[in-house]
Formats: C-alpha cells, sequence, structure tokens
C-alpha cells in the first residue's frame, strides 16, 4: 500500500499531493490512503484538503486529534469539549464499502450534497453479479438532522429512510451506478421526519 501524508504550504501543492499521490498508487498497483493531513483546526482548509482526496478517489486519515478537535484531551470526545466547526468540516458522507470500483465522489459542504458513481465491474474486469452484495454509504446525521432525499441509478435502495448507512444493491450488473444526495427539508409538522 502507498501511504502519504499532505502538509504542502500552498493550494497548488496540496492539489499536487493529491494528483500525484493518486497516480502513483495507480502506476504500482497499490492502494493509496492519506494516513495524515491536517494539523489545523481552520474548517476551510479542512474541508478543501478532504474535498481535494475524495475528488482523488483516496482515503484519508486527520491528524491530529488533539487541541485540533478537542479542547482538553483528558475529557471525553463529546459536548462543549468538542471543536464543532473543525468536527463538521471533517464528518463528511463517504463509502463504506462499494460493489464496484468507484470513479467519482464529492461533497459539498456548503449544499451537504453528495454525488457518487461507480461501476459495477471488478478491478479485474470480471462483474459483481451477486445481487446481495451491497454498497454501504455513511450519510452522518450531523449534517442530515431531517433525513436526506438520494435519487440513485442503476441500483435499489435497501436501507430505511433516514439510515446513517445508507444500503444499495445493484440492479443491472455491468451497468454503472450512481447516487445523488441532498438533505431533506425540515418537515413542516412538529413530528421529526427521521423519529
Amino acid at each position: 500500500a502507498l501511504s502519504f501524508h499532505s502538509y504542502a504550504l500552498t493550494l497548488a501543492g496540496e492539489e499536487a499531493v493529491a494528483q500525484l499521490g493518486a497516480a502513483a498508487a495507480i502506476r504500482d498497483g497499490a492502494p493509496a490512503a492519506v494516513t495524515e493531513f491536517g494539523a489545523t483546526g481552520d474548517p476551510a482548509v479542512l474541508s478543501r484538503l478532504a474535498g481535494q482526496f475524495d475528488a482523488n478517489l483516496l482515503p484519508w486519515m486527520f491528524w491530529s486529534y488533539d487541541e485540533q478537535i478537542v479542547r482538553n484531551e483528558a475529557l471525553p470526545p463529546s459536548g462543549d469539549n468538542l471543536r464543532g466547526v473543525a468536527l463538521a468540516a471533517l464528518v463528511r458522507p463517504y463509502p463504506i464499502a462499494t460493489t464496484g470500483v468507484p470513479t467519482a465522489l464529492a461533497y459539498d459542504p456548503a449544499t451537504r450534497t453528495l454525488d457518487f458513481a461507480y461501476t459495477t465491474a471488478r478491478p479485474d474486469g470480471g462483474m459483481y453479479d451477486d445481487r446481495r452484495l451491497e454498497t454501504i454509504v455513511f450519510m452522518p446525521p450531523r449534517h442530515y438532522p431531517d433525513g436526506y432525499v438520494v435519487r440513485v441509478r442503476g441500483a435499489k435502495v435497501t436501507s430505511r429512510r433516514c439510515a446513517a448507512r445508507l444500503t444499495l444493491r445493484t440492479r443491472h450488473p455491468g451497468r454503472p451506478v450512481t447516487i445523488h444526495a441532498t438533505p431533506r427539508p425540515p418537515s413542516p409538522s412538529d413530528r421529526p421526519f427521521c423519529r
């Protein structure tokens, strides 16, 4: 596997790290992961970096947990001890498991819109034709408190509404799948939609 860090000092440098890391992994036929980035609590920087990694289909891990995310490491990571704006920038929807090969991933923090696409082909060219296999996408309740609306082509949603784990089954092996999710508008009634 290719493990690399991103601590570039310019926007162009940040973009180059993500692009070069993805290209090196493809060249070497190796899985890749950004195993360290951040060291800042600036939500704009965190969102920008996470977006670059998503655009390059790179899994990532944030560094560091200390004062960037919590106010006091001696206390539990909850309530007022969390730095909400930094955490909100890092908690994003993402595919946990894909019955195919991801081809595009984008999340817009401003609109809380997720777009994810994948082929149903395996990396070796064969097809995932077992329709019992599910694609799983994490949909953080933090960003979707009233649930989400999802439009899917090429697959069927199998999870319950508002599920934090959106699950899908491929309809037609060999065809691409696209997912577009947006926040559900708040319910006009007093009753919460998701509870």
